[in-house]
Parts: C-alpha cells; sequence; structure tokens
C-alpha cells in the first residue's frame, strides 16, 4: 500500500490537472446546480483512485523504466525504509503482522500476478509516448494501463524540463516500428460433410493396392517373371538410322552420276564400256594398325649361366692383359703383392724371419686396405634410395600411350574398410587407375593398366583375398539364410585411352545413378553386363 502523504500528493497533482483542463476548456465556474456539482465531485474521486490504482499496480509489477536522478534516490530511500521496517515487525498470539515499537496491525503488500502480455502492452505504450505520438493519454481513465501512462506522463512531464525532453527525442529514431508477433485470430470453420469419409477410403484403397502389388511380387518371383522384368530394363546402347544414300560413293567415282538411273538406259556393251571392267584385281592399300609401332625392338639375348660366366673371364681376361701392356710400357707403378698370412713366407722369405711382428702388423694392414678397398667399390655401385625407388617403379610401369588393358570385377559385398584398404592400396602401389561403384549387393570394380599390372591385381582379386573369409555377410529377408561374399571376373579386354584417374569410391543410392556415372564415361556396358549377370544367376537358383 502505499503511504498517506504519497495518496495525498497524488490527488492534489490529479486536483491541479483537472483544474488546468478546465481552465482550457473553458470550464472554470461552475453552476451552483447541486447536481453539477455532485458530477464534479464524483468526476474528481473517480480519478483520483485511478491514479492511485495505476501507482500501485505500476509498483506491484515492478516495470523497469527510466526514471531521473531524484526520483533513483528517493525510491532508494524508500526501499530503505520499508527494510527498517520490516526488520521491526513481529507476528502475535492471533497471527497478525505488528509492529514492534509503536504495536500497530500493519497490513502487508502482496504481490499481485500479472501476464507478461500486460508488460509487453504497458512498455509498448510507454515508448509510444516517449516517441512524440500526441495522443492525449488522460482521456482514458476508465482503463488501467491508460491510467498509468497518464501518472507517468504527469509525474514525468512535470519534473522534465525542455532541453531533456529534446535530448530524449533525439536518441529515438521515428523510423522504428516495435511490432511483436500476435497470434492471428482463427475463424470457426466445420468440416464439410463426407470429408472424413473420403480420407478413409483413401487409406482403404491404398492398403488394398499394397496388398495387391506384394501378391503379384511373389507370384512373379515363383514364376520367374521378375527376373525377365528386370533384364528387359537393361536398355541397350542406342543406334540412329542410317539414312540409305541414292548412291554409294564408290560407285559415284565410276558413273559420275547422282543415282543409278544411267545404269537402265545403257546396254550391256556400253556399260562395259562406262565402267571399264576388266580382269586386273585391285588390292586396296594395306593401313597399319593403330598400336603399330615403327620402332624395331630387337628381342633380348637371354644366356645361360654356364655362357655367363665364361663371357665374364673373357672380360676379366682383356681388362688384365690391358694392365699389363701398361704396366710394360711403364704407364702405371705395377700392383703390390698380395700378401697374406697363409703366403707370408713364401712371398717375403728372409724379411719375415728377421722381424716376424713388423711383417705380421705389414701384412694385416695389406689385408684391411684390400677389404677396404672392395667395400668402396660395392658401395659406389649400390643403388641409392631414391635410385632404388625409381627403379622399382620403372620396372611396374608400363606404356599405356597406345593401348590400355581394362578389367571389370563384380564384388557382392564391399562393406569392409579393410578389403576397401586393400584395393585402393594396391591399385596406387601398382600405378592403375579405376573407380569401385558400391550399391547394395552388386559392387562394381573398374581398373586400369597394362598387362604386368593386371597380372598381379587379378590374383590379389582372385586369389590373395579371401571373400568368403570377411565379416561382412549379406543377410535376406531370413536371417537363418546367409549367402557367402564372392568376388567374380565379369570381363576383360583392350581400349583406346583410360577413362578414370586415380582411384576412387563413388556411394550410388541406386541403379540409374550408378549406371549415369558410367555414361558420362560413355562405359555404361560394363554396369549392364554385371547387372545382366547378377539377374541370370538370381533366376537360376
Amino acid at each position: 500500500m502505499s503511504n498517506p502523504v504519497e495518496v495525498s500528493q497524488i490527488i492534489a497533482n490529479a486536483k491541479k490537472s483537472i483544474e488546468e483542463k478546465k481552465a482550457q476548456l473553458g470550464l472554470t465556474k461552475i453552476g451552483d446546480n447541486k447536481k453539477d456539482a455532485l458530477i464534479a465531485l464524483k468526476a474528481r474521486i473517480a480519478a483520483s483512485v485511478a491514479n492511485v490504482q495505476a501507482k500501485s499496480y505500476l509498483d506491484n509489477t515492478q516495470i523497469s523504466m527510466p526514471r531521473t536522478l531524484p526520483e533513483q534516490l528517493m525510491q532508494k530511500q524508500q526501499n530503505m525504509e520499508e527494510r527498517d521496517r520490516s526488520l521491526n515487525l513481529i507476528i502475535d498470539s492471533e497471527g497478525r503482522t505488528v509492529d514492534k515499537r509503536t504495536g500497530e496491525v500493519v497490513l502487508m503488500q502482496t504481490p499481485m500476478p500479472t501476464l507478461k502480455a500486460n508488460i509487453k502492452t504497458q512498455k509498448r505504450d510507454y515508448r509510444t509516448a516517449m516517441g512524440g505520438d500526441k495522443k492525449d493519454f488522460s482521456s482514458g481513465l476508465a482503463s488501467t494501463v491508460s491510467g498509468v501512462s497518464s501518472v507517468l506522463e504527469a509525474k514525468l512531464g512535470d519534473k522534465k524540463s525542455e532541453g531533456e525532453k529534446e535530448m530524449a527525442e533525439s536518441f529515438y529514431d521515428n523510423r522504428l516500428k516495435f511490432k511483436t508477433k500476435e497470434r492471428g485470430k482463427r475463424k470457426l470453420v466445420f468440416n464439410e460433410k463426407g470429408k472424413y469419409l473420403d480420407i478413409a477410403n483413401k487409406l482403404r484403397a491404398k492398403s488394398k493396392l499394397l496388398l495387391l502389388q506384394k501378391e503379384i511380387a511373389s507370384i512373379s518371383k515363383k514364376t520367374g517373371i521378375s527376373n525377365e522384368s528386370k533384364l528387359a530394363l537393361i536398355q541397350p546402347k542406342r543406334t540412329t538410322k542410317e539414312v540409305i544414300p541414292n548412291i554409294e560413293w564408290w560407285d559415284f567415282a565410276v558413273l559420275n552420276e547422282m543415282n543409278y538411273s544411267c545404269m537402265e538406259a545403257l546396254n550391256d556393251q556400253q556399260l562395259r564400256e562406262k565402267i571399264r571392267i576388266n580382269r586386273l584385281i585391285e588390292h586396296p592399300v594395306q593401313m597399319k594398325p593403330p598400336t603399330h609401332s615403327d620402332r624395331k625392338v630387337a628381342p633380348a639375348v637371354m644366356l645361360t649361366k654356364k655362357e655367363r660366366k665364361k663371357l665374364r673371364r673373357q672380360n676379366r681376361a682383356e681388362l688384365l692383359k690391358e694392365d699389363q701392356e701398361k704396366i710394360r710400357l711403364g704407364l702405371i707403378p705395377p700392383p703390390e703383392p698380395k700378401v697374406k698370412i697363409s703366403n707370408l713366407m713364401r712371398v717375403l722369405g728372409t724379411e719375415a724371419v728377421q722381424d716376424p711382428t713388423k711383417v705380421e702388423e705389414y701384412v694385416r694392414n695389406q689385408m684391411a686396405k684390400r677389404q677396404k678397398l672392395h667395400e668402396e667399390h660395392n658401395a659406389s655401385r649400390k643403388l641409392t634410395d631414391a635410385e632404388r625407388a625409381a627403379k622399382k617403379k620403372r620396372k611396374l610401369m608400363e606404356n599405356t600411350s597406345l593401348i590400355v588393358n581394362v578389367s571389370v570385377y563384380r564384388v557382392r559385398d564391399l562393406s569392409d574398410p579393410a578389403v576397401k584398404f586393400k584395393l585402393e592400396a594396391n591399385c596406387n602401389q601398382l600405378h592403375m587407375t579405376g573407380a569401385v561403384l558400391l550399391y547394395k549387393n552388386l559392387n562394381l570394380v573398374v581398373v586400369e593398366g597394362g598387362p604386368k599390372q593386371q597380372r598381379k591385381f587379378k590374383r590379389l582379386m582372385l586369389n590373395r583375398i579371401k571373400w568368403a573369409e570377411t565379416n561382412s555377410r549379406i543377410k535376406d529377408d531370413d536371417e537363418s539364410t546367409r549367402e557367402k561374399n564372392t568376388c567374380s571376373l565379369v570381363w576383360e579386354g583392350t581400349v583406346k585411352t583410360r577413362s578414370f584417374g586415380p582411384m576412387i569410391f563413388k556411394m550410388c543410392p541406386t541403379i540409374t545413378f550408378a549406371r549415369d556415372f558410367l555414361k558420362k564415361l560413355g562405359i555404361e556396358h560394363y554396369w549392364d553386363k554385371a547387372q545382366s549377370d547378377v539377374i541370370i544367376q538370381q533366376s537360376d537358383f
């Protein structure tokens, strides 16, 4: 509850505002009529009560609005007084709240709950009032919200100076519109007659259609029609219709006419003279195949082990003979005697007897020198790591500029990451290109490379990887029956150019997606061949 002083102050302000309104409207004097006086008194009382209720409601809701410095100090002082007063309150034997010092009964103010929508409305009205809206807020004394706005306008309008008002208006942008999300009104709409009956009929028809489709699928599976229909979906490559010309180009070179009508007008003798048929046989010019190379490759001569040893002895004998000639001419010094522990007495003779320790040290130094020279000679011929890697790559790389070998494999399941890693690692190590298309129980592996690379990769796919022992299994509708994973070679052959880059894995959600992916490269027949093999295999079982 508010203090009596505040209530009297608010009533005085209300009276003052009413007098000012009367002065503006020219109603400075009220007649002596008792009825008019009673009406005016009731209006003043209603205005004062509305202002008091508005202030009490504003304090209960605790709307956070900007205040001036004196108002803030006054509010802090009131809060301190209420806190001191609450410390002196006690409860007597009857359960009433009593002041400990004076013994008076104190009526506690209980906070009244309110909706957040009301608080938002009050804030919006306050913003509108501060934004320069010139509506008269004092005319709505019947509503509590408008009463709050009028009290705030009266209190703030009296205390604010003109400079403060101008400053407040300078920080407000009239272009801004505060729009809140309000729920639109819902109209009462009645359902039309038969609406839910139509929905129920559609659901029944849909369930019947699904049941009929299941029956057709089961019957076609038993009779084998489904496999034939799937096989029919595989479309062959479209061929353009050839236009039959009026005359073939090879006949035009002989007849020099645009059609064959001249042959009907000529007799046999004239036709022979015109065409000049003779007994000579014309052979067309033979063209070289596209993979033909003009460079002549001489086959390497393979020698036996005995022949290789003989050739090595002959080469070493020639080198030794050259060194002997150079020594005889004095071009190079003669080599030191090859002394060993076993032959030092035979080579050195009396020197070994005179100082055996010195001779043994000399012999061992010679042996160490020969060993070091031998190791350095071997190290000079040894390949470095880079040269060894280049040699290994050179052995694996093959010339595919003229022709490329292609192999297509079909795998039932490729969900095991270890198998994927093996395929990608071996393809990169062999410097091959290709792609892997992943789709349910039809996984296509296409690899491109040379003949040697294809042999190694084929051994990996068909022999080295144990497909039946992989962790992944394909489960049918009946979990008791499981099919083992398998891999089969669909096709292998040669093409002119490569179609892929480094090995990639492509997830295919549908069969059409996989076929279109290969169709862009002009090799959709790979997928058609693999799919037809799967359908035929299923129909056999």
